[in-house]
């Protein structure tokens, strides 16, 4: 499955970006001890009935807030990726001490998540459609 969440940088409304009616799994990755999603909402919606390894969800339009609480075992660390080829890293700052995560999803169009390519010709046509035209004379 081909991954549909971005790591956003640089911009505090929003940890990841993905195109709205996509569905996403998330998976939790021990890198020390063990590690499992207690508690998450997405939305104001939960998503888990019992602790696991995973949870999903379908991204909204907007920002939505995904709220976490990982349960590790003492001294633990962990990752949280998206499921996906690419097993996009999303958190690399999990920890016993740290388990409590607000994340900011934000939702936008169809190309919103996924390829860079994608990205990159968008911002290329905004700029070439900002940029003022010289006449000609």
């Amino acid at each position: 499955m081909a991954c549909k969440l971005t790591v956003v940088v640089g911009d505090p409304s929003c940890d990841f970006k993905g195109a709205a009616n996509d569905q996403v799994t998330l998976t939790l990755v021990p890198t020390s001890g063990s590690a499992l999603f207690h508690d998450a909402f997405y939305a104001g919606k939960s998503l888990i009935t019992v602790p696991s390894q995973e949870i999903a969800f379908t991204l909204e339009s907007g920002v939505k807030d995904l709220s976490v609480l990982y349960t590790l075992s003492p001294n633990s660390t962990a990752e949280l990726h998206e499921k996906c080829v690419g097993n996009t890293l999303l958190d690399d700052e999990i920890s016993a001490l740290n388990n409590a995560k607000l994340y900011a999803v934000c939702g936008g169009s169809a190309n919103a998540g996924g390829s860079p390519i994608a990205a990159i010709a968008a911002v290329k046509k905004a700029v070439k459609k900002a940029t003022p035209k010289k006449k000609v004379r």
